[in-house]
Order: structure tokens, then C-alpha cells, then sequence
């Protein structure tokens, strides 16, 4: 192997800048070229790297160990004869004058000629010498000089005096011999070489390897008497794996043409355990042969270098190179986009700074109006609720305590009035109604009498032009979990809509029965139908089976749609069915039913007076509702204030004699937050009670009453049950 330390680099690359340019000069380059350049310029430094690394003229006389070399003669004299020379001798020559003048011992010379395999030979001197059997051991240190009796050989014109064996013998013996020297441990030699090592016969059996190599393929000795390919195969879950078969080729080119091969940068994964897993590594091997006298192979040293990590660094940068090239293109593409659309984007901001405007203007407006809708629902289901929550009260607790016995009507008037009631709430969240976010308040109830009661309610409408309305009920009872009010109102909304499209002296029927453990309402017509395919469209907002005119019955089209959420939120099934125009319509109704052995829920009873007195003033700007709450409170056995403003209630405090404070929050002259807030504030406003009742029940609205101090805030129409219920805690 050829030494390269005076071969002249010169690096070029397209990276210009002084780390590069220092990082290349610190590691040998000679030079530094940056591209482009031109041929002119390139052919100028190439000379000057050549004259600043030409040798110096070698001398052609060489003192080499007890040789003397001439090498303008290429002849190698000693006290000896002249012996043939090959190709590997030659090599020593050629090695010999690239060191002048120096003195050399044996395992330098080694090193000159094998490179890293010079442990696995004898002394050069030795090596040389036997490569034709010529002597058996070396020159002393004194035979420099010629000896009469040396014996010459000739091969291509290469010369080496030896001393002949009588010589040697007359010296052995008249000399004395030098110290000799220890002899090295070319066992702890190997072993310590940093190189990884391993040893092959040539039927590439592995016959030795050293502790780097163990380390660099986390293997063991017990490697050592089998085949390489054995210990290291290819990695089966890799298809392109093909370590195998190059290594393979370079060690039989080792052991056909008895030279060195140098391997190409190869992956070869390796074991890692017992369970098959195999560890990814780059390798770059050196295969050596080591010739016996006759140049034969006797063994194969593999050489090889772990570098996975150059390969890592070197694919990242590959990576990071792409990755930055398809940037830099990018952003040239980018740079020329905007620079050929910047026109069209000053006009494109022009136009959005313009909507912008625009839309700025219509939020505002909409946001005033979304306010202003905000304040009229509030406001309408306000003044719903006091005239509903005095009629309420006067017709269902007024009645009830005059009538304890009950009357017919009380009932119509109870189911009606809370029904009402019901869809005042829905008012203040009419996207509720629409989207099938209805709140239910379920118990345990018999449909029969939702259905029998909706009926009741409907018969007299269906009276009028000799409709008529028949009703079919089963026996037992029908158990449901649902909201009485909420499923009633569906029959109802059924039922309106049958009366709507039935003609004069048209027939209706609604019957309930239960059908595999649900409960089915039907509701049967014999009115104008719809076409089969119609069918699911009806349940949508805002439809009606019969198209616009002027005898279409009136109706915003949103009975059925309810119904369907009322429904679904109870868990069943509603659908309906014609087979065609002017043939009547169907609709059914399923709903899955209770236990059957469930309790009916008993009516609630009668509310009896108060167990304890209080002393409570009404703050309740409809005089109607408020001479109904004070009529309900006195028979209850409180003593009972009214005021109907704020400013009356503030001054009715001061003196703080009342126990509780039910006050409305929509006064005329201030609202009730501050009237609340005006009470907590004095001495004894901590242990007064502060209810707040009022039509605004939102959630925004509880919170408010909250903050302002009052302890409770109940929604109009107010029961008397849940109102005495509250006192009485």
C-alpha cells in the first residue's frame, strides 16, 4: 500500500466562507477553490500546489538497516550475495527511497510495505529474505561492508548482496553478538490494535479475532471456528439486503488473485440477540491476504471501520441540503409570484379594506339588533307572564281552595293554562323549539289519560260542521316516563292537524294500545292525504301538506315538526302515511313504555295553611297578580304588604318588620337589582329573605339576582306549591 501523505489535495467546493475555507486547510488541503472559476485559474493553482509539494531530490544511496541500497543502480548491498527480487521487493525499494537517508528497523519497514497488516508477518528482514529460502536468519549488525566469499543474484536487473553462510559463520564466531532485544508479544499486539480485526481461513472460517472487533459487532469469542457468513448473516426482514454476497465476492477475489480488495462503503446489518433483531450498520472493510513462501493464501485478514455515524451525518446533511435547495427554490418562486401579483394584492386590500368597512357597519347593526331582540322577548315574555300568572292563580289555587271537591273544569283550565305557561318559557329561547332543545319534566303517568284529555280538549272544535272524533282506549293501563304536558301536547298537535285538513263531516280516530312492550298512538283521517313520498317532509319547519292558497288553513306549519321533537326526546318514533292524495293520512306514534307494575302517580293534594306566620311584603307592579298572591298568602295564614314600585318597597324596609320580600325585578321606576341591593345594604337587611319573582327567568337573569342579593328567583306563573315550599325553609 502506497503511502498518499505527499499527494497534493486541493479542495473545491461552492461554499465560500472562511469556516469552510479554514475547516479544509485545517485538515490538509493544500488549496481552496471556490466555485465557478475559471480553466485559466484552475490550471494555475493546480501548478503552484505541484512546485510548493515536489519532493526533494532523493539520495541513491541508502542506509537501511544492515542494507546498503543504491538506487540509481537498484542494487542492495551487504556483507553477502545478490539475491532475485519480486514484485513485493520491488515494493520495498520503492518505499525505501521515499524515506532517505533514514535508518529503519523492522517493523517500520513492515509498516512501509503492508500498512496495517505488518502484525501478522515476521520481521521484514526476515519476510524478505525467505520469500525464496535463501537464508534462514539475518545479517548481523556489523556486515555493512562487503565480504569476500559473497555470493550474487541477479533478477530484472535488481542487485542485494547477502553475506554467504561461511561468512556469516567466520563472523558469528569471531564477533561477539550484540544484547539481543525482547522479542514482541505480537499475541497482545493484535489484540490491542483499535483497528477491528478478523482473522479467515480461506474457506473464509473465522481462525481469530481481537477485542475492537468483538466490541464494534457486539459478538463473542465463541465466534471463532465458524463461518463468517454463518455469525453474520443478512438481515431477513431486509429484501435489498446484500452484504452477503459482496463480501462474498471481495473474499474470493482475495483468495484468487492473492491482493488486497478494498471494499465500497456497505451496509451490514448485524445481530443483536437471540429473538432475530438486527441492528442497522455502515461499514468500510479492507480484505488482506497473507501469503505463505510460495504465494499462496493461507489466511484472510477482514478489516473493517464502523461508520454508521459518518453515514447518519453525512445522509442528514444530504437532507438538510435538499430541504434548504427546495426552500431556496420556494422562496425564488414565491419572490417572483410576488412580485408579479403585488398590484393585484394592493387592489385585493383595497377591496377587503372596503368590506371590511361594510361588514363593520352591519355588525354593529346587528349586534344593535340582536340587543334590541333580546330586550323584546324579554320584555313580551314579561308581560305574557303577569297576566298569565294572575289568571293561573286565580283559576287553579284560588278554585282549588274554594272547590275542594274539585270541578270539571278546574282540570281543562289547569292543563290549558300550564300548557300556556310552558310555551311562554319556549318563547325566550325560540331556537330551542326549532332545533329540538325543548327542556321535558318527566314522572311516571298513563297515557291513557294524556290521550283522553287531549281529546276532551279537542272535542268541541271537532263538533263544529259534523266532524266527528272517536277515541279508543285499552283497558289497562299504559305506563310511560314522560312529560305529561309535552306528550299531550303532540296529540294535540296531531289532532289540529287532522281538523285542519278534514272536510266538513269528516271522520278522525285515535286509538292507543300497546304493541311489543311500547306504547302506539294513532291518529287516523279520512281528509285530503298527501302524496306516498311526501311523507317525511311534512316533520320539516315551516311545511304543510296542502300548497299555499286561499282556502289553505291557517298555521305556520311548525305543529308537526314539535311533535317530532317532543318524540324523539322521549326516545320514540313518529311517521306518518297516505296512500294518496284526497285518501286520508295516518300518523303513528310509538313510545317505549314503563314497568308494568310502576305505580300511577296520585294527583297532588291540596295545599293546607302554613305552619309557621310570616310577615311578607309583595313588590308587584300588576295589581291583579298582586292581589292574587296576597289573597293566596293571607288564607295561608301570613301577613301579607303590597307595594307596586320600588320606591314604596325601599321605604317599606326601613323599619325592617318583614320576614320576606317577594319582589319583582321589572318595576316602573327602578328594577328590582336595585331595590335588592338598597335592602342588603342597611343594618338588617342581612336577615331579611329576598326572592326575586319575575318573567325574565334567563339564566343571565338568575345570575343577576344572584349577585344582588336575593336568595331565590322563581319564574311567573308562579306555583303556589313551590312559592309555600320556600317559605316554609
Amino acid at each position: 500500500m502506497r503511502s498518499t501523505s505527499r499527494l497534493p489535495v486541493i479542495v473545491v467546493s461552492g461554499r465560500g466562507d472562511e469556516t469552510d475555507r479554514v475547516a479544509a486547510l485545517e485538515i490538509g488541503a493544500d488549496d481552496y477553490l471556490v466555485k465557478p472559476f475559471s480553466q485559466r485559474e484552475l490550471v494555475a493553482r493546480i501548478g503552484a500546489v505541484l512546485r510548493r509539494c515536489r519532493p526533494p531530490e532523493l539520495s541513491t544511496v541508502l542506509d537501511v538497516g544492515t542494507l546498503r541500497v543504491d538506487t540509481a543502480a537498484r542494487q542492495a548491498s551487504g556483507t553477502g550475495v545478490l539475491l532475485n527480487l519480486r514484485p513485493r521487493e520491488y515494493a520495498l525499494l520503492e518505499a525505501l527511497a521515499r524515506s532517505p537517508g533514514r535508518v529503519l528497523s523492522a517493523e517500520q519497514l513492515l509498516e512501509l510495505i503492508w500498512g496495517a497488516s505488518w502484525q501478522q508477518s515476521a520481521t521484514v528482514i526476515e519476510h524478505v529474505y525467505r520469500v525464496r529460502g535463501k537464508l534462514s536468519r539475518l545479517p548481523t549488525p556489523d556486515s555493512r561492508l562487503p565480504t569476500p566469499g559473497a555470493r550474487t543474484a541477479d533478477h530484472h536487473g535488481a542487485r542485494l548482496r547477502i553475506p554467504s553462510r561461511s561468512v556469516r559463520a567466520a563472523m558469528s564466531t569471531s564477533r561477539p553478538s550484540s544484547t539481543p532485544k525482547p522479542v514482541p508479544d505480537f499475541r497482545r499486539l493484535f489484540d490491542s490494535t483499535i483497528s477491528p480485526l478478523l482473522i479467515l481461513a480461506p474457506d473464509f472460517t473465522i481462525v481469530e479475532v481481537n477485542r475492537a472487533y468483538l466490541t464494534a459487532t457486539g459478538t463473542r469469542r465463541s465466534i471463532v471456528g465458524r463461518p463468517v457468513f454463518e455469525v453474520f448473516p443478512d438481515n431477513p426482514e431486509d429484501p435489498s439486503a446484500d452484504g452477503v454476497t459482496n463480501l462474498r465476492r471481495s473474499l474470493e477475489t482475495v483468495v484468487g488473485t492473492g491482493r488486497t480488495d478494498t471494499m465500497a462503503l456497505q451496509r451490514y446489518d448485524i445481530p443483536t440477540g437471540g429473538e432475530g433483531g438486527f441492528a442497522e450498520r455502515y461499514w468500510s472493510p479492507v480484505n488482506t491476504p497473507v501469503l505463505d513462501a510460495d504465494d499462496r493464501v493461507t489466511h484472510i485478514i477482514h478489516r473493517v471501520e464502523d461508520v454508521t455515524e459518518f453515514v447518519r451525518l453525512r445522509r442528514a446533511g444530504h437532507e438538510r441540503e435538499r430541504a434548504s435547495a427546495e426552500a431556496q427554490m420556494r422562496a425564488e418562486g414565491m419572490e417572483i409570484d410576488l412580485f408579479v401579483r403585488a398590484r393585484e394584492i394592493r387592489e385585493v386590500n383595497e377591496q377587503f379594506r372596503r368590506v371590511n368597512g361594510e361588514l363593520d357597519a352591519a355588525g354593529r347593526q346587528l349586534q344593535e339588533e340582536q340587543r334590541a331582540k333580546d330586550r323584546f322577548i324579554a320584555t313580551l315574555s314579561h308581560e305574557l307572564r303577569n297576566p298569565l300568572a294572575a289568571a293561573a292563580t286565580a283559576a287553579t289555587e284560588l278554585l282549588a281552595l274554594d272547590l275542594p271537591g274539585g270541578h270539571p273544569a278546574l282540570s281543562v283550565l289547569e292543563r290549558q293554562l300550564g300548557i300556556l305557561a310552558r310555551m311562554s318559557n319556549d318563547l325566550l329561547d325560540g331556537t330551542r323549539a326549532l332545533t329540538g332543545r325543548l327542556e321535558l319534566v318527566p314522572e311516571r303517568m298513563d297515557l291513557r289519560s294524556a290521550v283522553e284529555s287531549a281529546c276532551a280538549d279537542m272535542r268541541g272544535l271537532f263538533g263544529h260542521e259534523g266532524r266527528a272524533l272517536d277515541l279508543r282506549l285499552p283497558d289497562d293501563p299504559v305506563l310511560v316516563d314522560g312529560d305529561r304536558l309535552r306528550l299531550a301536547q303532540v296529540l294535540t298537535n296531531l289532532l289540529s292537524n287532522a281538523l285542519k285538513y278534514t272536510l266538513p263531516g269528516g271522520r278522525t280516530d285515535v286509538c292507543l294500545s300497546c304493541v311489543d312492550g311500547q306504547a302506539q298512538l294513532t291518529v287516523r283521517d279520512d281528509g285530503i292525504g298527501f302524496e306516498p313520498g311526501q311523507a317525511e317532509e311534512l316533520f320539516g319547519v315551516f311545511m304543510r301538506a296542502a300548497p299555499a292558497g286561499p282556502h289553505t288553513p291557517e298555521g305556520l306549519g311548525l305543529g308537526l315538526a314539535v311533535a317530532r321533537t317532543i318524540v324523539e326526546l322521549h326516545g320514540g318514533r313518529i311517521s306518518a302515511h297516505s296512500d294518496g292524495p284526497d285518501k286520508g293520512a295516518s300518523f303513528g306514534v310509538l313510545l317505549p313504555t314503563a314497568a308494568p307494575d310502576a305505580p300511577q302517580p296520585a294527583r297532588p293534594a291540596a295545599t293546607g295553611r302554613a305552619q309557621r306566620q310570616l310577615v311578607i311584603l309583595i313588590v308587584e307592579d300588576n295589581t291583579d297578580l298582586a292581589a292574587t298572591y296576597r289573597a293566596l298568602l293571607e288564607r295561608q295564614g301570613h301577613h301579607v304588604t303590597v307595594v307596586h314600585t320600588g320606591a314604596d318597597a325601599v321605604t317599606a324596609t326601613e323599619a325592617g318588620l318583614f320576614d320576606v320580600v317577594l319582589c319583582d325585578l321589572g318595576l316602573p321606576d327602578m328594577d328590582g337589582y336595585t331595590v335588592a341591593r338598597t335592602v342588603r345594604s342597611r343594618p338588617h337587611g342581612a336577615g331579611l329573605r329576598l326572592i326575586a319573582v319575575s318573567g325574565f327567568s334567563r339564566g343571565t337573569d338568575r345570575t343577576l339576582a344572584h349577585e344582588a342579593g336575593f336568595d331565590a328567583h322563581l319564574a311567573k306563573p308562579l306555583p303556589l306549591a313551590d312559592l309555600l315550599g320556600l317559605l316554609e325553609r
